[in-house]
């Protein structure tokens, strides 16, 4: 049966990756989704697919889709504030939880000092959603069918 494109409604199966403008394949990305015309699916990522035939693909273009870069969320703290002795070495990437329950990542240790950085590593980057449509299964999919979205 040829696969013409989806309509709305339609329930499709697309492979993915979302890679930066390097060309580099972000961590976790990549594989194939399943989706239905749902509010957690962008109107860019709809109304892509619905151009798509089967075997077709598209690129679309993610700008800030994990927000601007903040400088505000660039800490520079003691070791003790978060209750590490000073002269214990941290791993640069090790993550802590700060202001009531923010996420921040280590990106520079200077003995005693911490530089943490709370912004999405990817945030600020011009980022790319790639999307092969693989076969569409109209709309009577069932309840196994998962929702496509971008890990924030």
């Amino acid at each position: 049966m040829p696969c013409n494109t989806a309509v709305r409604g339609d329930t499709v199966v697309i492979k993915y990756t979302v890679s930066s403008e390097d060309g580099e394949n972000l961590e976790g990305s990549g594989g194939i989704a399943r989706f239905l015309k749902q509010e957690k699916v962008s109107a860019k990522v709809e109304n892509s697919v619905s151009a798509l035939r089967c075997g077709e693909t598209a690129r679309i273009l993610l700008e800030d889709i994990f927000g601007k870069r903040d400088e505000d969320k660039i800490y520079t703290i003691t070791k003790n504030m978060i209750g590490l002795p000073p002269d214990m070495p941290v791993a640069l990437g090790t993550t802590f939880k700060i202001n009531g329950g923010e996420c921040a990542r280590v990106v520079e240790e200077d003995g005693k000092w911490l530089v943490l950085d709370a912004n999405h590593k990817h945030a600020g980057k011009r980022l790319f959603l790639d999307i092969t449509l693989v076969d569409i299964h109209g709309r009577h999919a069932g309840p196994q069918e998962v929702d496509f979205e971008l890990d924030r």
